[in-house]
């Protein structure tokens, strides 16, 4: 009898995962599916749909039934083997293995087990995984362009509807006679008509608006169907169909004071060696030199800012409003007596029992900004360029303005900040002055606009506090630790 079950119990399994196999989720292998793959959803997908299998795994497992993790990956393996496109789990397991540097004898092995898939098969999905990791990054630069494109198409609209206007009423007034008669009205009779605030500019601006496909693509140069049906939805988003001019200037300016966060590239220089066990002059030790890249997109965006002209002449500064009042010394004190707070009762025993009652934020304009919305920040990998040579900087720059600047046909709709080390901006600004001749802005490199951040003076601020606890002050003068000693 109990072969006789055992037997019916394999036969209902074995059906179980047949069926199963057809719609199981791990056969979902496409990185969608890979990144949004859930233990916790594959489990719950067996139970429902192998109720036998599932029984089995849950008696195997006793107490430890709710170990969600290894109930799956003792599934996915036994499928797996059963059935050779059940891989999700086992590219996923490939995935860590690929992170934590596992060698290629570690998948051969564990390939055979069933546990991951193969190397190069893990290498390829690899790849496929890499393919859009500046995606982002690419859609933060496209959405500028078609800002960009789709306000000029709204500028231009407006002109030609601007024109045509102009242009209709000095014909109708020509058909009617209406210029002599015109010059004979007083402003008296005006008033008495209640039409004394009313001008010209005044009808113009009640004016339907032409927004016919056809007459916006012969009138207007800055038209493409993408840009159209953008406009489209801005125009209908702000109000109901028809407008007239002013309501189109009213939405020309909510999109000019209203454009896409901006962002920036920050890189810096990745320099190590590679120590070769049997050196030999045909095998001699590597030193590498490579640059790394990220980007971060802005959370603030003050279009009240003006970046393109100065405030004002320098010569004509008054000192005093340069140097501090009594004010800021007050606001900076009670930043600072913040800041101490929060130092003392990290650092003296006796006042921890206040940690809670001390400010954690100092609140500024931007607050509510910075506490709700996520910093974005895309890595873009790494360039195999050495910025140590000129020309490799060269490459790194014209990288940067080609894949990540906005432009449309060699106009920059948006210079991008490209931040690095001090040296790292010094030799972009090299690469740049070499351009200086360039016939227009992409070729003089002027899509991208190189600073130095400020995370080196912080370490070497750390290291100057540190040597001057340790060691005190050095009397080795004409020093560079007597200077930093003295500082």
């Amino acid at each position: 009898m109990r072969p006789l079950a055992m037997g019916k119990i394999k036969e209902l399994v074995k059906t179980e995962c047949n069926n199963y196999s057809k719609v199981s989720m791990l056969r979902n292998t496409d990185i969608q599916s890979l990144k949004s793959f859930s233990c916790k959803a594959f489990t719950d997908e067996l139970d429902t749909e192998t109720p036998y299998f599932s029984a089995v795994l849950n008696g195997v497992a006793g107490s430890n039934i709710n170990d969600v993790p290894s109930k799956a990956m003792a599934a996915a393996v036994l499928l797996k083997h059963a059935h050779q496109r059940l891989t999700a789990h086992a590219y996923r397991v490939a995935v860590v293995f690929m992170a934590g540097g596992a060698k290629t004898s570690i998948y051969n092995r564990l390939n055979s087990s069933g546990l991951v898939v193969s190397y190069k098969q893990a290498i390829r999905k690899q790849r496929e995984f890499g393919e859009d990791f500046d995606a982002s990054v690419k859609w933060w630069k496209r959405s500028i362009e078609i800002h960009n494109d789709t306000l000029s198409l709204l500028q231009e609209m407006a002109e030609y509807n601007r024109n045509k206007s102009s242009t209709a009423r000095k014909e109708a007034i020509d058909r009617q006679h209406m210029s002599a008669t015109l010059s004979t009205i007083s402003s008296h009779d005006l008033h008495d008509l209640g039409l004394a605030a009313l001008s010209i500019d005044d009808v113009f601006n009640e004016t339907p608006f032409e927004l016919s496909k056809e007459v916006i693509a012969s009138k207007c140069p800055s038209y493409s169907q993408e840009g159209y049906e953008n406009c489209l939805t801005i125009i209908s988003s702000h109000k109901e169909l028809p407008i007239t001019s002013s309501d189109m200037t009213d939405i020309i300016n909510s999109a000019t004071t209203n454009p896409p966060p901006v962002y920036q590239i920050i890189g810096d220089n990745l320099d190590f060696s590679v120590k070769t066990r049997h050196q030999s002059k045909s095998n001699p030790n590597k030193s590498l030199h490579w640059f790394n890249l990220h980007a971060v997109r802005n959370r603030v965006c003050d279009v009240t800012l003006d970046d393109t002209v100065s405030r004002g002449d320098l010569g004509e500064v008054d000192i005093s409003q340069l140097l501090p009042n009594h004010g800021l010394i007050s606001e900076l004190r009670r930043h600072f007596i913040i800041l101490m707070s929060r130092v003392l009762v990290r650092n003296v025993e006796a006042l921890r029992m206040f940690e809670d009652c001390v400010i954690k934020h100092i609140h500024h304009r931007y607050s509510d900004v910075q506490n709700k919305v996520p910093t974005e920040e895309i890595p873009l990998g790494l360039l195999i360029k050495n910025e140590n040579v000129t020309s490799d900087m060269v490459d790194i720059i014209q990288h940067l303005q080609n894949n990540y600047v906005p432009m449309q046909d060699g106009q920059v709709y948006e210079q991008v900040l490209f931040g690095g080390d001090l040296l790292t901006e010094e030799r972009a600004r090299n690469a740049q002055w070499a351009f200086m001749e360039g016939d227009s802005v992409t070729d003089r490199l002027e899509g991208i606009i190189p600073k130095h951040e400020d995370w080196h003076a912080k370490l070497y601020l750390y290291e100057l506090l540190s040597m001057t606890e340790l060691h005190g002050k050095c009397t080795c003068k004409c020093t560079i630790y007597h200077a930093q000693s003295i500082f």
